[in-house]
């Protein structure tokens, strides 16, 4: 009976061992999987930076170009209304000589047209 009992015993214990083995496989084959999730992880996270970093480059290249439309179109829109303001001048100025024309030159009958003109559009 004794012999039996080992016999029993042994079976058990082999039985256990073999249990114990498939789930060590297992335990591996997950291990081996978490592994190379964590390299495609470590692939993805390494990308991310790298985007990260060349978007901030971009924003900062914006901000720049910003800042250069910002003085370049200060300085245009300072020379437009010099410019502006020079044409109004000229403009007073040329009314001021077919009024001139008009009253000097032109006899009182011809210069109505004219003059009818001059004065609407001032």
């Amino acid at each position: 009976m004794s012999h039996s009992l080992g016999i029993v015993i042994e079976s058990l214990v082999a039985v256990l061992l073999m249990v114990t083995i498939g789930y060590c496989i297992l335990l591996n084959k997950r291990l081996k999987r978490l592994k190379a999730d964590e390299h495609s992880l470590k692939a993805t996270i390494g990308e991310l930076i790298t985007a990260t970093e060349i978007a901030e480059r971009a924003i900062g290249g914006l901000k720049h170009t910003v800042r250069d439309v910002n003085e370049h179109l200060g300085s245009q829109l300072t020379a437009a209304t010099q410019m502006s303001a020079h044409l109004k001048g000229q403009l007073a100025e040329g009314d001021g000589i077919i009024l001139f024309f008009q009253v000097g030159v032109f006899p009182a009958n011809t210069g109505t047209a004219w003059k009818s003109r001059c004065t609407a559009s001032t």
